[in-house]
C-alpha cells in the first residue's frame, strides 16, 4: 500500500526559487497583517517562484497562497506526528480507547482534514495539473489588439494636444 504521508525530513531551506533575482523582482507582497514563519515563507516563496516561472498571473492571490502555505506546513507537521504514532504502535496509527475500542489516532484525522483542505485550495492558485491546464487552454496565444492603443500612444507622444 502506498504511503499517503508527506516525506519526513523535508529541508525547507532548500525550497529556494531557482532564480532568486527573478523571484525578487516578481516578489508578491504578503497580505496586510500576515506574519509567516520561516518555513511558511519558504513555501510562499516557492509557490510564487513557480507561478512566475509558468507565467501565471498571481498578483491577487496573496490570501490564497497564505492559506496554502500555512495549511501545507500544518499538513507536513501532522504527517510527522502520525509517523511518530505509528512508530510507537508497531506501524499502526490505530489506538485502543479506554473502553477497549480501536480507532485511528487524532493525528490521522488532523492530517486527513488538512490534506482535504489543501486539495480544495490548490486549484485556486493553479497548483494542480488540471487547474493549470484549464488556465493554459484559456490563455490567449496572441494578445488581442488594443483598440485604443494608437490614441493613447498619440496622447503620450504629444502631451500638449491633450489640453483643451
Amino acid at each position: 500500500m502506498a504511503s499517503q504521508f508527506p516525506p519526513v525530513g523535508i529541508n525547507f531551506d532548500e525550497l529556494e526559487p531557482v532564480d532568486p533575482a527573478a523571484a525578487e523582482n516578481n516578489a508578491l507582497p504578503l497580505p496586510p497583517g500576515v506574519q509567516l514563519t520561516s518555513r511558511e515563507r519558504a513555501v510562499w516563496d516557492y509557490i510564487v517562484a513557480r507561478l512566475t516561472e509558468e507565467g501565471l498571473a498571481h498578483r491577487t492571490a496573496g490570501l490564497a497562497i497564505t492559506v496554502i502555505a500555512r495549511t501545507y506546513i500544518a499538513w507536513v507537521d501532522a504527517g510527522i506526528e502520525l509517523e511518530k504514532v505509528k512508530e510507537k504502535h508497531n506501524g499502526s496509527y490505530f489506538i485502543r480507547t479506554p473502553k477497549g475500542y480501536e480507532q485511528p489516532h487524532q493525528a490521522y484525522y488532523t492530517q486527513r482534514n488538512l490534506k482535504q483542505e489543501l486539495l480544495r485550495w490548490l486549484p485556486e492558485c493553479c497548483l494542480t495539473l488540471p487547474s493549470r491546464a484549464a488556465v493554459m487552454v484559456k490563455k490567449p496565444d496572441d494578445q488581442q489588439d488594443d483598440l485604443f492603443d494608437d490614441l493613447v500612444g498619440h496622447g503620450a507622444q504629444h502631451p500638449g494636444s491633450l489640453r483643451n
